[in-house]
């Protein structure tokens, strides 16, 4: 027993056959002994197949799978499960374009996800009634994974109170030809606190859970590298049984327990990962997100850039938002939030990195001091009111502040991030034209679109003026050195007061030097 326990305290716990029946015992004599100090060592985690790492996976299970877009994708599981032959299985995902293998081999026949439009798979399926689609905002999908793995069965949030996402009804399957609603969401519970509303979300627990890691040791801690955190971390905690792929697998004890981002704990079974070159989108040019009636958009752009404070932190919507950046004065410093996780991003400058990317999948850079967050810990920075701006477009504004910013129609959308930024007290800044192609007003009585929010906006910037939100109504306080009150006021389908202040909009401010640069050096590329 004596030559046991010195082996045991040296960490070598002999568990051999013939000393089983004296070693176990002797280890368990005393919970106030070395016992309780150092639990039984359940051995290594790492599998060496794909046929053990799928291993009990069957018909009709959830899989959880970790990725946002090209970053962090667990595509050796993926491509095993698309293998393995389980149909008829519900699979969650931040982005479609990640399920999109498991979709065209028929593994899914369900599929929650944020965002839809990045997989042309899912919209055939969808369309022809052979999948069923159900959609959430981003944020909220990634509490309802945190409180999966925090064993919270549910919990209300803000987002989407007051808009179809609330009031359900949205088709999620169709019949065969496309016409005829099968399926379609079901209405939130609403319950009030301290005068606001909020909804009801249940959890995600899925019986499966797949993640990728940078590097994993053979107890399942692991290591991700920059924007391929996402929601990985969060999916392996809402996984009933997670399976890492890492790119390199390293024994347990190689790692720096101060240097890991998801604990063993959360990870049950380790595998290699196959080689895998993940893509670099092309950056889009300014002139190319901005498309028609550039000078109108720039407008929006230089007045909307007056609205951030140095030192603070902000958002800027992926699209059109996102160019305000370019008209920000070089001296005011502001942080901006990536839907990617990547908190401090800014305009690539030099070599572009596969996994510092953006929300719209495209390189950026790192600004200094700029940190990387988990998907529940960047929405969680949204929800808790610690960002002071909130940048959104727009496709209808009502009087009183509903936007509509999700879809332009009935045709599938995900939501993604449009309704996360604006269920909270920052400053809510929406841009859009004034009018719309037909030069019908985008101010409107009654929306014709779905609704994102209401009584969210705290302010509206249109190509003709600023006007901003209160209980009485909406105030024009702003208006463009060629549009007098007459003109908007012809060109809006909706009542508003007029400032007694009223102020000509400043556009002037000039593109920021540092943001030309790097454009010209992305279009010399």
């Amino acid at each position: 027993p004596s030559l046991i326990l010195f082996l045991y305290q040296k960490g070598f716990c002999i568990m051999q056959r013939s000393f089983a029946k004296f070693a176990v015992p002797f280890c368990r004599l005393s919970s106030r002994g070395f016992a309780a100090q150092y639990p039984p060592i359940t051995g290594s985690k790492f599998v060496p197949s794909m046929e053990k790492a799928l291993e009990g996976i069957k018909d009709g299970q959830t899989v959880i799978l970790g990725g946002f877009g090209p970053c962090g994708v667990p595509h050796t599981l993926i491509n095993g499960l698309a293998k393995q032959g389980a149909k008829n299985m519900h699979v969650y995902t931040s982005t479609s374009d990640v399920a999109e293998k498991l979709v065209a081999t028929k593994v899914a026949s369900k599929l929650t996800t944020s965002i839809i439009e990045d997989s042309p798979e899912v919209e055939k399926q969808f369309k022809a009634g052979e999948l069923e689609v159900d959609t959430l905002p981003m944020g909220t999908m990634a509490e309802k994974l945190r409180a999966g793995g925090m064993g919270v069965p549910a919990f209300y949030v803000r987002t989407g109170a007051g808009s179809a996402h609330e009031d359900g009804g949205i088709p999620t399957k169709y019949n065969a030809d496309g016409k005829i609603i099968q399926i379609a969401s079901e209405a939130k519970e609403r319950r009030q606190f301290k005068g606001k509303e909020y909804l009801m979300e249940k959890r995600i627990l899925g019986d499966y859970a797949f993640i990728k890691a940078k590097i994993a040791d053979t107890k399942g801690n692991c290591i991700f590298r920059f924007a391929s955190r996402n929601f990985n971390p969060d999916v392996a905690m809402a996984g009933k049984l997670c399976i890492v792929e890492a790119e390199e697998v390293v024994e347990a004890g190689e790692l720096d327990g101060d240097d890991i981002h998801l604990a063993g704990i959360f990870v049950h079974r380790v595998m290699k990962a196959d080689k895998h070159t993940t893509p670099i989108k092309k950056i889009a040019t300014a002139d190319q997100i901005m498309g028609e009636n550039k000078a109108k958009k720039e407008i929006l752009l230089k007045r909307a850039a007056q609205e951030f404070k140095d030192g603070s932190y902000a958002v800027a919507q992926k699209g059109l938002p996102k160019l305000v950046r370019k008209y920000i004065d070089p001296k005011v410093d502001v942080d901006f939030l990536a839907e990617s996780g990547i908190l401090g991003e800014e305009a690539l400058k030099g070599e572009a990195d596969p996994e510092v990317i953006g929300g719209d999948y495209a390189p950026i850079s790192l600004k200094k001091g700029a940190v990387v967050l988990k998907a529940s810990d960047a929405f969680a920075c949204v929800r808790g009111n610690h960002f002071e701006t909130m940048l959104v477009e727009a496709f209808q504004v009502t009087p009183n502040g509903e936007i509509c910013n999700w879809t332009k129609g009935d045709e599938l959308q995900g939501p993604g991030t449009a309704m996360d930024y604006m269920y909270n007290d920052a400053n809510v800044v929406a841009i859009m034209e004034h009018t719309n192609a037909q030069g019908k007003s985008n101010i409107v009585k009654t929306p014709t679109m779905r609704v994102s929010g209401k009584g969210v906006v705290d302010k509206l910037i249109t190509d003709m003026g600023v006007f901003i939100f209160t209980e009485e109504g909406m105030t024009l306080i702003e208006h463009h050195p060629n549009a007098t009150v007459e003109d908007i006021k012809a060109k809006t389908d909706a009542e508003f007061k007029v400032c007694p202040n009223l102020k000509k909009m400043s556009i002037q401010r000039q593109i920021s030097s540092a943001y030309w640069l790097c454009e010209l050096l992305q279009k010399k590329k």
